[in-house]
């Protein structure tokens, strides 16, 4: 799925970098959204509230990962790249939870 933006519209900063909706397109390692949500959760604890790159808030950008992650599972095209505790199985096919398996 590919989309345009609106004639005279910029798109925005992620989809200049990363393309527009690319978790659907491709498959995506929850290990690597999971690493930038605690960047931005870092950067948020030691006081930065804007990000000097996109000018948006640091929580701005925690949410929409969060929110990537959760479309990408319901796209199907999260991969869970976590690394597997002692009681939990290598490979399964669904979500984990506190008390196992959902």
């Amino acid at each position: 799925m590919t989309t345009r933006p609106r004639p005279g519209c910029r798109p925005p900063l992620r989809a200049r970098k990363h393309g527009s909706f690319e978790w659907r397109n491709w498959a995506i390692k929850l290990a690597d959204y999971i690493s930038a949500m605690r960047r931005y959760l870092a950067k948020l604890e030691a006081g930065l509230d804007i990000d000097a790159e996109s000018g948006l808030p640091h929580c701005a950008h925690l949410m929409a990962t969060s929110a990537i992650v959760i479309d990408a599972r319901a796209a199907g095209t999260l991969i869970d790249s976590r690394w597997p505790t002692p009681s939990w199985p290598t490979r399964c096919s669904g979500s984990r939870t506190e008390e196992g398996l959902a």
